[in-house]
């Protein structure tokens, strides 16, 4: 295996960055960058990647949520903690307004949101990587009804390890993570047995 070889040179920068590439498992990555010498690992490249594995790591289903702050164009500030861990279920909408499966996937979050809103279920949209004109002209459009914390760019993203969008996270009542990152229907089914189990 060349990896194992090139542990602390350039080749083994552009040889890790290929193999990551492949979508190669979790546990074998980990692996191998534990292997690996200075010279690789603070490459801009896979520090970054590094970086977001880790991150994922902090966030992943199980841990509680991580808190940040944006300031909005007024001046004031708006928080994740202003809307999680607040005693109700909050799922995360992390979209922006460019993001073509995004904007495919806002009419089911709103028969979501029409469903479960009365029972508790409370939607956050987080725009991040987008002009806050085109976010607020989007949010008017789609008539999206739940809150959203616009202009957060890649605040969220770089806390939560999300390298694309759209990216849902459930939080339960306790701000505690219990799903991300899973496709709509399997997420959506989460969400209705969160509150079959509350009857």
């Amino acid at each position: 295996n060349l990896l194992s070889i090139h542990t602390n040179d350039v080749l083994g920068i552009m040889l890790l960055e290929t193999y990551i590439s492949t979508g190669a498992e979790d546990e074998k990555i980990d692996a191998i960058l534990e292997n690996m010498g200075e010279v690789v690992l603070t490459s801009p490249n896979i520090a970054a990647i590094v970086e977001s594995r880790n991150m994922l790591k902090n966030t992943a289903v199980g841990a509680q949520f991580v808190d940040f702050t944006i300031e909005k164009e007024d001046g004031t500030v708006v928080s994740l903690s202003d809307y999680v861990g607040k005693g109700k279920y909050v799922l995360v909408d992390f979209w922006a307004s460019w993001c073509a499966p995004c904007r495919k996937s806002i009419p089911s979050l709103i028969e979501l949101y029409n469903e479960y809103n009365a029972k508790g279920l409370d939607i956050l949209g987080v725009a991040v990587w987008d002009e806050p004109a085109n976010t607020i002209k989007t949010i008017e459009e789609e008539k999206m009804p739940w809150p959203q914390i616009i202009n957060a760019q890649e605040i969220p993203t770089n806390l939560y390890g999300i390298t694309g969008i759209p990216h849902l996270i459930f939080f339960a009542p306790d701000g505690t993570i219990i799903a991300r990152g899973l496709p709509n229907d399997e997420l959506f089914d989460t969400i209705k047995s969160a509150f079959n189990n509350e009857q």
